[in-house]
Parts: C-alpha cells; structure tokens; sequence
C-alpha cells in the first residue's frame, strides 16, 4: 500500500467517518391512539443522498409490528423479519440515481407499533420501546451524490432530556494482544457494534454491546474468531456520534 508510517485508515478514506446522518426520535412526538403508537422518525444531515440502509430493532416481547406510514421516499422495509423478531430492515436508493436532501427535522417516516399488553399512557416512552439500530440485516450506510460514505446513528430526545454528553471511546492497552478493554461515553441508552477491519479493509470481528447512558466499559477478545496475527487494525464503533473509528497495535 505504500504506507510507510502505518497511518493510513482504510475506513475513513472511504469516508466512513464524515458528516452522520442522525435518525432522531422525540418523545414528545409519540402519538397514542387505543392500543397503537405512532413514533415519528425524523432525520438530519440527509444532505444529496442517493441511497442508505440500516436495520432498525423494538422491544418485540412487548410491543408487534404494525407498520410504516408517511413514506414519502419509498423507503423499503422486511414486514415478515419485523413481525418475526423485532428487526425490521430498511434499504432505500433513489429510482433514478439522483440525489435527495430533506430539511434537517423533516420526518423520514412513521413507525407504527401495538401494544402487547395493557399501557398506561405515562408507560408510552422511549426507553420502553428500546429502539435501536444495528447491521443483523443489512449493513448502517448511506451514501452521497459523490459516492462517499457516511455512517447512521439513532438518537432520542426524552422528554426530560438534560444536556447531551459528547459520545466517545478508547482502546487500551494500545499495543495489546487482542485482548482489549473499550471505554465508551453514550449520550443514550443504545446499542453499539463493534466492527474490527485490518489494513486493506476486511472486517474480521464484530461485537454488539448495550450502552447505557453515561460511562461504559466492555473487554473484548478480539482473537475470538481467530488468532490475530501481529500488525495494524482499526475498531469502529457503529452507533455513536463523532469519532468512531480507532487504529490499535496488535502484538505477538
């Protein structure tokens, strides 16, 4: 690869760390009618898009899938998978090819869910519905008019929200032997996967973790698949804001 220095990231020469495209949902917005909610998914940074795919979860033991209202962009979506499991896949490209923008705040879609079980409307809440997005299904990407890559969080806004906290993490040691120790700062209670690629881009570890909100540490044995050999590779945090992409040092 020429990289003499050891400082070239595959994964953000291919973009994967500029500008996120947040999907946001308001607890304030949640509409409740009978035994039915109503969760507006509104979207930020959807800047001359042509196309995006993610996986997006519920709590399915309390909660069935119903189905996707207000779908302005044709956004494609598993009914079978949401009604199985609670993962429901989305994948969306423009017909055309073309790019599409939307107003930052502009809602992307309706998510519509039944309740199992009886609910008080103070139940109705976010933290219950344990929204998250994740790649079981399909890969979180979306992708420019310039053919960069761009990752996808999902954020909630309670309706007692203090202000956020800036999400990061750390890998340590640094070097190591694989066996790591992630220290991670969540601004909310969420699902993050961790994904472990080597030098030309092949992913050779994938983790999922609950984050919760505030301070979070996990240990990961990142020769669980197989023994890695000594060199250079990057971990990335799927699901957080910022930064998210790490070079560590692999010892033999």
């Amino acid at each position: 690869l020429g990289d003499v220095n050891y400082d070239w990231n595959p994964l953000l020469a291919r973009g994967s760390s500029i500008d996120n495209v947040q999907l946001l949902i308001d607890n304030n917005k949640l509409r409740i009618k009978h035994d039915e909610l109503r969760i507006p998914v509104a979207v930020n940074n959807f800047k001359n898009l042509t196309a995006l795919q993610y996986t997006l979860n519920f709590n399915n033991k309390n909660y069935e899938f119903v189905g996707i209202e207000n779908n302005n962009l044709g956004i494609e979506f598993n009914e079978q998978q949401a009604k199985r499991n609670g993962n429901i896949s989305f994948l969306w490209a423009d017909a055309k090819g073309e790019e599409q923008s939307l107003e930052d705040g502009s809602e992307l879609f309706t998510l519509v869910l039944r309740s199992k079980r009886q609910v008080a409307s103070s139940e109705w809440d976010i933290n219950n519905l344990q929204l998250s997005i994740n790649n079981s299904i399909t890969e979180i990407e979306a992708w420019d008019k310039d053919n960069q890559q761009h990752n996808i969080i999902l954020s909630h806004k309670s309706k007692t929200q203090k202000a956020e906290i800036k999400e990061a993490f750390s890998v340590s040691p640094n070097p190591n032997d694989g066996n790591i120790i992630v220290a991670l700062t969540s601004n909310s209670n969420k699902t993050i996967v961790f994904e472990l690629s080597n030098a030309v881009g092949k992913k050779l570890y994938t983790q999922s973790v609950e984050a919760g909100n505030g301070n979070n540490t996990y240990r990961l044995n990142l020769n669980k698949n197989t023994k890695l050999p000594a060199g250079v590779y990057f971990i990335k945090a799927i699901g957080i804001e910022g930064e998210h992409v790490k070079k560590i040092m692999v010892r033999s």
